[in-house]
């Protein structure tokens, strides 16, 4: 803080560490693009028959419950209304982010999921059948509405076995480095070690810090079956070829720090004060920062006074998401106090 009492401002800038692969090992990662699309078939083929099989025996089981109903559609009918609500639940969860690679780190996400979407879907058939004249019994929507999830969880529970199973094969693997041997890098490996689903398998954490080098960290986990070594950075290509990777994880800030050590006369202070508005400089510097950097995230700790608002208005331009700390109350009270 100077003689003025006006603080310095900092803007981080921050962007994934992204895919480095060398030009030899292209044919292997088309390869397990071709494995994962084929995975995103079937998981979607599965969670249709999934859903078809609960509804189809939904109404089969009613009637067993219910012999003398009157009640009694015929298979083509139960058929195609299986298979409409089937593609329902799929169309929702695809809207729902749940074939997107990488869709979820937590299986108890994907158990969430499939009971909220089940009963988002519910929720549009019913105000449909009755409009439109379909009568069906209320037993049949309970039973349908306790199987189509319960057998979604079996599923996914299934399908996820499979997969542990053709990673550990080494179906469409990835290796990755993880840059950083911080608490983010150590569970950033504990994630990946728990979702084989991902097909990222971490083979060392890196990190510029000498003392580091050497240390052993498992997953957090009671069993600490799975571990890794740092090994020194920074990030080479020679270090990517000798582990085979085609990815490394991480992320690269760049700072921007402004300082008010140039506010040394009180005419300063009053240029400055004007500017703390809207700084067309500082708008046109943060733009040309973006451009060179291409952040994915901006971080911006403190904008008064020298760099102001307009830096917000560049992000926005850029169509780059920001994150503000808030340090003190100079956005609503100059100085800062309430006093």
């Amino acid at each position: 803080m100077n003689s003025f009492g006006l603080e310095d401002a900092q803007v981080l800038f921050d962007t994934p560490a992204g895919s480095v692969a060398p030009p030899r090992i292209e044919a292997r990662s088309a390869i397990r693009n071709q494995f994962e699309s084929s995975l995103t078939v079937i998981e979607v083929l599965a969670d249709l028959l999934t859903v078809v099989l609960a509804v189809s025996g939904a109404f089969f089981v009613y009637q067993l419950l219910q012999p003398g109903s009157i009640l009694r559609p015929p298979l083509g009918t139960i058929a195609l209304a299986s298979f409409a609500f089937a593609g329902l639940v799929v169309l929702l969860l695809d809207r729902d982010g749940a074939y997107l690679a990488g869709n979820s780190l937590l299986r108890i996400k994907e158990t969430e999921r499939s009971l909220r979407v089940s009963f988002q879907a519910f929720v549009l058939v019913l105000p449909a059948a009755f409009f439109t004249g379909h009568l069906f019994s209320r037993w049949i929507f309970f039973i349908a509405l306790l199987s189509v999830p319960l057998l979604q969880i079996v599923e996914k529970q299934l399908l996820f076995v499979a997969v542990r199973a053709l990673r550990a094969r080494g179906f469409g693997v990835q290796n990755v480095l993880i840059y950083g041997a911080g608490e983010s890098g150590r569970r950033v490996f504990s994630a990946l070690i728990r979702s084989p689903k991902l097909g990222l398998n971490p083979v060392a954490l890196v990190d510029d810090d000498a003392e580091l080098e050497g240390q052993q960290v498992f997953e957090s986990s009671y069993k600490r079956e799975h571990s890794v070594r740092v090994i020194a950075g920074p990030i080479s290509r020679e270090l990517i070829e000798r582990h085979r990777c085609e990815l490394r994880m991480g992320h690269e800030v760049e700072v921007w720090e402004e300082n008010n050590d140039s506010i040394v006369s009180r005419m300063d202070a009053l240029v400055t004060g004007f500017q703390s508005v809207y700084s067309f400089e500082h708008a046109r510097k943060m733009g040309e920062r973006i451009r060179c950097f291409r952040p994915d995230l901006v971080h911006i700790h403190i904008f008064f006074p020298r760099l102001s608002p307009s830096i917000l208005r560049a992000c926005l331009r850029a169509g780059v998401p920001v994150v503000q700390t808030l340090h003190n109350f100079r956005l609503l009270c100059p100085a800062a106090t309430f006093s």
